[in-house]
């Protein structure tokens, strides 16, 4: 619990695009919350598409 802390948390997420960790994407901090909702869209390059097809294979 985040009771210690005040009972808040600035929560985030951060996404690695396998196995290349070269690029990483991170949604916008949801300021003191314990439930956050995130509703975000991630786009990539068409060269991130070729390398997700090829380990698809």
């Amino acid at each position: 619990t985040c009771s210690g802390y005040g009972g808040t948390s600035d929560p985030y997420v951060k996404v690695y695009l396998l196995p290349d960790k070269k690029k990483k994407f991170e949604t916008k901090v949801h300021r003191k919350t314990l439930n956050p909702e995130f509703n975000e869209t991630f786009h990539n390059s068409r060269e991130c598409d070729k390398v997700i097809l090829e380990n698809l294979e």
